[in-house]
């Protein structure tokens, strides 16, 4: 039964340690391509990586919002 228990842990630290949740799916592909050449952009000027992403979320809302009230996103 120790054996058992020890294995599961094992397995466990294993697995779990290199769990990479897949990303979500976006359903704007465009608005997509907008936020992450923002994003680029916010690497290139110095920001952390949290800032990064807020920069995606906020850049994608944004894009999906416009694109909600037929104005086609910018080609980056």
């Amino acid at each position: 039964m120790r054996l058992l228990f020890t294995a599961g842990i094992i397995t466990c630290f294993g697995g779990c340690a290199s769990y990479d949740p897949a990303p979500p799916h976006l359903a704007s592909q465009p608005c997509a391509k907008v936020a992450e050449f923002r994003t680029d952009g916010a690497r290139v000027n110095g920001y952390d990586e949290k800032d990064q992403q807020t920069v995606f979320r906020y850049a994608y809302a944004d894009c999906v919002k416009w694109e909600a009230k037929g104005y086609e996103p910018p080609a980056p």
